[in-house]
This record gives structure tokens, C-alpha cells and sequence, in this order.
């Protein structure tokens, strides 16, 4: 059964481009374990039905079930993607799940991303050693201004390495829906009150990037929020944004 938590806040994410299976992954941060974060799960697409590759990241909601963001999976078959969970790496180890479902949220927006999340149901039990259930927020906290998020999944150790598939982790803060709205103007791009922003605007220090799509954001070990879109992954000026997960938990406990 998974967890309940009364916890809400920002989460990051960066945009990729649907029908491109090019998604986010992390840029910065430190290498982490999946015994540090086991509900962490590689999702994996295949473009030629013989190749599975690490595309986006979910996290496991339950033994049957696995959140992530509409947008990775929009107009695919359920056998296009396979579960990959209990592993450290993105393209071996852990256990592989083939999908029986994929449920997009029915109000899921193509062109401006609104309501960008999805749970996808496994064939199979979703369990190993290194598989535990996520908690994720409730729908009545608000983070304070600037207070530290993590952020999970797999990337690189900065923007022109090759990509890591080891499991990374990131500290990123939030920002204020004010404060990003007035940066995203400039582009006639509006964050919404159903979507959170965070990053660093002082200084470059890593944020998510082109494989980090639907992962997700964390306060305090609750997930708060899945990796949506965003502008110029390697550029702190633009915040990245991400589902706000309490305004979807009656949603995803309706559908997990």
C-alpha cells in the first residue's frame, strides 16, 4: 500500500519534446544508491521492439503501480515500455516489469503541459530487495520560499559529459510562482498554480536536463513533485518546473 504523506511542495523539471523519447536527465549532483532511494524506477522505452533503453523515471507508488509524467508516454502502446526497478543503473540490473496499463490523466495538455502526470501498472509484483513504495505529498502543505528539494534519476556530471548510469541525486530550491512566471514572460510561457518551479538562480550548480522526465522531486524523503518541463537546461536563469503532486493526490490514489 503506498503512503500518504499531509506534505506538498515544489518540484523541478525540465521539458522534453513528446513523440522524441529525448527526455530530461539530471546535469550535477553526486552519484547516489538505489538503497538510498528505492522507489526510484527506470522506465524504458524501445523505438524497434528490440531494444529497451532508460527514457524517463518513475517512482513506485505501490506493488502494482508507478507514477510518473503523461508526456513520456502520450499516443504509446503499453508494450513500447518495460519497468526496470532495484537497480543503480539505468540500462542493467534490478528486475524488468512489462506494462498492462498506462493511465495519462484524461485533461493531460500536449502544448502547455498542464496536467503532465501518469500512473503506469506492472504485469507483475513490483519487488526486490531494493524496492520500497514512495510516500508523496498530501494536499495541504506549502513550501517556504528558497527551502531545499532533491531531486533523483540518472544524468550526467555536468552538461557536456557523456551520461552516467549510475543513479544521481541533486539538491535544487524552490522558487517562488511569482518569481518564475516573471522570468518565463519573457518566452509567453506561464507556469501555472498546478505546477511548481525550482532550481538555482544565483549560480549554475546542476539542475535536470535532456532521462529525467516524471522523476521525482523530494522534501524530507515525500515526493512532491514529478520532473515536467522547462527552457535551457544548462542555463540557472530558468527554473524547472514539475506536476505539483498535491494537487493531484486524490487523482493518483484514484488510479494506483
Amino acid at each position: 500500500m503506498w503512503t500518504l504523506s499531509l506534505v506538498t511542495v515544489l518540484a523541478v523539471g525540465i521539458a522534453a519534446v513528446t513523440g522524441q523519447k529525448d527526455f530530461n536527465v539530471i546535469v550535477g549532483g553526486v552519484e547516489t544508491s538505489i538503497e538510498n532511494h528505492p522507489y526510484t524506477a527506470a522506465l524504458l522505452y524501445t523505438a524497434d521492439l528490440a531494444f529497451y533503453t532508460q527514457t524517463c523515471v518513475g517512482a513506485v507508488l505501490n506493488s502494482r503501480a508507478v507514477l510518473s509524467t503523461a508526456h513520456c508516454f502520450y499516443g504509446d502502446e503499453t508494450y513500447l515500455w518495460r519497468i526496470r526497478v532495484g537497480s543503480n543503473y539505468a540500462n542493467s540490473g534490478g528486475i524488468i516489469h512489462i506494462i498492462s496499463r498506462i493511465i495519462n490523466h484524461p485533461d493531460f495538455n500536449t502544448f502547455y503541459y498542464y496536467n503532465d502526470i501518469a500512473v503506469l501498472h506492472s504485469v507483475s509484483v513490483l519487488t526486490s530487495n531494493n524496492v520500497r513504495p514512495a510516500s508523496i505529498a498530501g494536499p495541504n502543505y506549502i513550501v517556504p520560499d528558497t527551502q531545499p528539494l532533491l531531486a533523483v534519476g540518472w544524468g550526467k556530471s555536468s552538461a557536456n559529459a557523456t551520461a552516467s548510469e549510475r543513479i544521481r541525486q541533486i539538491q535544487v530550491n524552490y522558487i517562488n510562482m511569482n518569481t518564475c512566471r516573471s522570468i518565463y514572460v519573457i518566452l509567453a510561457m506561464y507556469p501555472t498554480t498546478d505546477m511548481m518551479c525550482s532550481g538555482w538562480l544565483d549560480t549554475y550548480r546542476g539542475k535536470e536536463c535532456q532521462g529525467e522526465a516524471g522523476g521525482p522531486v523530494l522534501h524530507n524523503n515525500v515526493i512532491v513533485g514529478v520532473t515536467s518541463w522547462g527552457q535551457q537546461c544548462v542555463l540557472n536563469h530558468y527554473p524547472g518546473i514539475s506536476t505539483r503532486i498535491s494537487n493531484y493526490t486524490s487523482w493518483i490514489q484514484a488510479n494506483a
